[in-house]
């Protein structure tokens, strides 16, 4: 009720002295932890999630949550070190390595990269078998990257968008800016959108840069 009015030091005020006199009420603590990471208070916020992964170790959403804080304090290899014991189980193991293969990206290990981005399934699919393309574009292989985006079949509009945003990129890097700029002027027929004109209008600029 408290948090709801806006009250949110209050919220926290009360589950604080809550655990005080419960330290081991798992959902107690669970709240708060989650409070404190909707205040973006992470490092705190993952105190408490350490404290619940000493309570229950195999809790698979303790532990995703632990990957995430880890990420947003920037501590990666402790991001990384949640994440590998969340692939191999029955929850989270999609999500987990999805964020390795940001992680392995994040280093410019772009083979392991790949090889976490393939193994993801489910809500992040899309996701991932886009940044395989973007992998494969960092990595110069601009024949594979192009194969990988022709594979793709985007479920909505949004995703169309960014297919389309993605392989006019990546014909621009490889120099084929004419073809670029027929990818863009074919999306664009279907409609406006701000996103792919603002590209179509850099990659124009660009051209008109090498005509002169």
């Amino acid at each position: 009720i408290r948090q709801k009015q806006g009250d949110t030091e209050g919220a926290l005020a009360r589950l604080e002295g809550q655990i005080e006199k419960n330290p081991q009420d798992f959902d107690l603590r669970t709240a708060y932890a989650r409070l404190l990471a909707d205040q973006r208070r992470f490092d705190d916020a993952k105190e408490q999630f350490e404290s619940l992964a000493k309570m229950q170790p195999d809790n698979a959403e303790v532990r995703f949550a632990l990957g995430i804080l880890h990420l947003q304090t920037q501590s990666l290899e402790g991001a990384e070190t949640h994440f590998r014991r969340l692939v191999n189980g029955e929850e989270y193991a999609d999500e987990a390595s999805y964020y390795l293969g940001q992680l392995a990206e994040t280093r410019k290990d772009y083979d392991q990269a790949l090889k976490w981005y393939s193994s993801v399934e489910g809500d992040n699919h899309f996701d991932a078998q886009l940044s395989m393309a973007l992998t494969m574009m960092k990595q110069k292989r601009f024949p594979a990257a192009r194969e990988q985006l022709h594979g793709i079949a985007p479920a909505t509009p949004d995703q169309k968008t960014r297919l389309t945003g993605v392989e006019g990129e990546l014909l621009s890097q490889e120099g084929n800016y004419r073809e670029a700029m027929e990818v863009y002027d074919r999306a664009l027929e279907g409609g406006f959108n701000s996103d792919l004109l603002y590209s179509r209008a850099m990659l124009a600029e660009k051209m008109g840069r090498l005509d002169l």
